[in-house]
């Protein structure tokens, strides 16, 4: 099914009401059926194909510079395919890249005023090199994501329409009781989806895609920095019955002690590891927490744990969704799996390779089955390997937070010419009291530090470093590999710092 058609298909759904709803602007569903007849996008002539075989094809530079509420509707009425970069300081590189690797005929600008127009690609009629698979294949594509970065270079990754389509089908069986996940379920349709997840990503764009097909309206939240009082505040004032959140978002509105609104009914918790505390906390609160697991290669759909279930050992256990196979590697033990949402190719940056996916993804993600679920133990790339002995950071990272009361910890491998690697880690404090100078502050870091020694050999840190809490993210999201880089002249040994503590 082509992107307009399927587009069509979504929007004779609903007669009227509002489509999407930010503190700015409100588009309702008529407005939107209009773009379809449309032959102009924001005033400006789409511009003529580059290359018959690519098709219409249009790139979407949506970073907070030049973001374009009604941009992505506006493409996808028109039958064109949107290329979501990632965030404003993206290297021209990958930019380019995209370009000349996808066959690109133009990309959406806009300026202060909030005017928009179709810019041309001056290199866009070049022939693409490097590529080893069809470009009609692309054209295929409804959407072209970006991974997040947070654990490698960005990838570009295409999804038909209907892998789209999917995404709403899966959610509604998983999220309301007893919804057989057609379209047009009584719950499903009267869904206000709030979302301040950055939409150039799978995890800001699927709200859009759960709530558009079942006449639900898409709530943006595009205010930066996150402040959650304000945003608590407006989720209650709209009525917003589904949040999307990571955890370091929900962290911020537990730290507030903020309590839901009437109307919330869940809140999708995905896109890092989920500490126990932090259920434990959300149940105190009575947040209704619906924690999740997928990678952008599915749209971030494989699995959620129901009522946040927890194994013996006090892990979340993850069920797939119906439609998704999920196995194991003998070898490894990784994750692979195959779901009607993911990605159909995928193209490296740095490059230029365009690889065609096959049904099986085949992640670095180590789990360990468990009756009809599973559990995710962490990434085969973040594993640290001391002595012989792998380490997993994510252990290391909850045992940090358990003991010295720290409100995130990143955990990382750093070299050692005896060792091989030793585990390092940084972590902030509840009251963010880093680089503070007054007394109180200096007794809670040692407090800290001491705390940390009194762990076990496998779990305790040998190098570490306080920080800011906002040093920790990219976009909401922990990155090891970047905490790494950025951290590495800032840390100190763990025995050092003990010794000269009072």
């Amino acid at each position: 099914m082509q992107m307009d058609a399927l587009l069509k298909d979504w929007l004779s759904r609903r007669e009227a009401g509002c489509l999407l709803e930010t503190p700015q602007r409100t588009i309702t569903f008529s407005e939107a059926k209009t773009w379809i007849d449309l032959v102009q996008v924001a005033g400006a002539l789409v511009p003529p194909d580059a290359d018959a075989r690519c098709g219409r094809r249009v790139g979407l530079c949506c970073g907070r510079a030049d973001i374009g509420l009604q941009g992505l509707f506006m493409l996808w009425a028109q039958g064109l395919v949107p290329v979501l970069l990632p965030d404003v300081g993206l290297d021209g590189a990958t930019s380019q890249a995209l370009v000349r690797r996808l066959g690109l005929c133009a990309i959406l600008r806009g300026n202060p005023e909030n005017q928009w127009f179709l810019e041309p690609c001056g290199g866009s009629a070049e022939a693409p090199t490097g590529v080893d698979l069809p470009l009609s294949h692309v054209g295929k594509s409804a959407l072209v994501l970006l991974t997040s970065g947070t654990t490698g270079l960005p990838r570009a990754l295409g999804f038909s329409a209907a892998a789209l389509a999917a995404v709403s089908r899966l959610s509604w069986r998983a999220l309301v009781p007893k919804a057989n996940g057609d379209v047009g379920d009584a719950s499903a349709g009267v869904a206000r989806w709030l979302s301040p997840l950055p939409w150039h990503h799978a995890g800001g764009v699927a709200p859009l895609l759960r709530t558009l097909p079942v006449g639900g309206t898409w709530l943006p939240w595009l205010a930066r920095p996150f402040v959650a009082d304000e945003f608590c505040r407006y989720g209650a004032l709209k009525g917003a019955t589904h949040l999307s959140l990571v955890p370091t978002q929900l962290r911020r509105i537990l730290d507030a002690q903020l309590r839901p609104w009437p109307t919330l009914e869940c809140v999708l918790l995905s896109g890092d590891t989920i500490p126990a505390s932090l259920l434990d906390d959300a149940r105190g609160l009575k947040w209704p927490v619906v924690p999740a697991y997928g990678q952008t290669e599915s749209l971030g759909w494989i699995a959620v744990a129901p009522r946040a279930r927890l194994d013996a050992g006090g892990a979340l256990i993850f069920f797939p969704h119906d439609g998704v196979t999920v196995t194991q590697d003998m070898d490894d033990y990784a994750l692979s799996y195959a779901s009607p949402t993911q990605a159909s190719w995928s193209l490296d940056l740095a490059t230029g390779h365009i690889e065609l996916l096959g049904s099986q993804i085949h992640t670095r993600d180590m789990i360990k089955l468990s009756g009809e679920g599973f559990r995710v133990m962490g990434r085969l790339d973040d594993m640290i390997l001391c002595g012989g002995e792998n380490l997993d950071p994510a252990a290391i990272e909850d045992a940090v937070c358990r003991v010295t009361g720290a409100s995130a910890a990143v955990a990382f491998g750093v070299a050692d010419g005896q060792w091989g690697q030793i585990p390092a880690c940084v972590f902030t404090l509840p009251d963010e009291t880093a680089d503070a100078s007054n007394a109180a502050s200096r007794s809670a870091c040692n407090a800290a530090l001491r705390a940390l020694a009194s762990l076990p050999a496998l779990l305790r840190p040998r190098r570490v470093c306080i920080a800011q809490a906002f040093e920790l993210t990219v976009e909401f999201k922990r990155s090891r590999r970047r905490v790494a880089l950025a951290f590495s002249d800032r840390l100190f040994p763990l025995a050092a710092s003990l010794e000269a503590s009072p």
